[in-house]
């Protein structure tokens, strides 16, 4: 009889080892590369004096903040149905949000992971470089006036290819972490498509008495769905160095308005 006593438990012990719940592996962490930081990574205390090619006017930016942000995650399939929602992410992706303060201008510089989509419609999970900016100028009465505001895609890993496009939608198996993206205004709405090109690649391009190795031309595209009646558009173009950033940039709106704007100094610390 001790003898029974002691196997039933035993017996009901394996049972209900074998119904428990299998433990999820953590989910696995992606950081931005090395490389990609090179072109849009920067410290507080860099700067950026960029002059208005018509006006003379200067801009003076300067990098006010970073914040390490969660960009996205995978989810884990095999879990689906076992766990909440919060536990089945098979990987977490991590980007960064830096803040830029101007005399006329702000910025905020994304380094993201999103789900890319080329024109041949590939389907992956890369690293992008995405700029959201508000534009002001001094006015015919010596006032600080905005512009207009606008973001923009301007180049995405491992896709530097000369006439590359690039077009940014939401897939299906990457979710966004919609609060960033809503928050900081970077959310790629149902209703706006992001599209850049690599228009082309200079191995020197000389500026305001400077020569850069190496620059990038982007033509950056930001429209909006056709099913409204007055559908916007600004078509872009960025030049862009790695370790130094954007060191011109024409900004184009739909209603015909051109501003054009050149890096004069800069110090930057990455």
């Amino acid at each position: 009889m001790k003898t029974q006593h002691l196997i039933l438990p035993i017996l009901i012990s394996i049972v209900l080892l074998g119904c428990r719940k299998p433990d999820p592996d953590p989910p696995e962490q992606h950081y931005i590369r090395q490389e990609v930081r090179d072109w849009g990574y920067f410290e507080e205390g860099s700067y950026w004096v960029f002059q208005n090619d018509s006006t003379l006017t200067l801009d003076t930016l300067r990098v006010t903040n970073i914040d390490t942000i969660k960009t996205g995650y995978k989810k884990d399939s095999k879990l689906t149905g076992l766990y909440s929602r919060s536990i089945f992410e098979s990987d977490i992706y991590y980007g960064f949000l830096i803040n830029i303060e101007g005399s006329l201008s702000d910025a905020d510089i994304f380094l993201n992971f999103y789900e890319r989509s080329s024109v041949e419609e590939e389907v992956t999970i890369i690293e992008g470089l995405f700029l959201k900016t508000e534009l002001s100028e001094i006015n015919q009465f010596g006032q600080k006036q905005f512009i207009m505001s606008n973001n923009y895609m301007l180049l995405s890993w491992d896709d530097k290819k000369l006439n590359n496009k690039i077009l940014n939608k939401e897939g299906s198996s990457w979710k966004k972490y919609s609060n960033y993206y809503f928050h900081h205004g970077m959310q790629i709405l149902e209703d706006e498509v992001n599209v850049y090109e690599i228009d082309e690649i200079l191995d020197n391009y000389s500026l305001n008495g400077k020569t850069y190795n190496n620059v990038y031309h982007i033509k950056s595209y930001s429209l909006t769905n056709e099913r409204y009646y007055y559908p916007e558009y600004y078509i872009s173009d960025f030049w862009i160095v790695k370790n130094v950033g954007i060191i011109k940039k024409v900004f184009r709106h739909y209603n015909g308005f051109i501003l054009s704007q050149s890096l004069i100094d800069h110090r930057v610390y990455q």
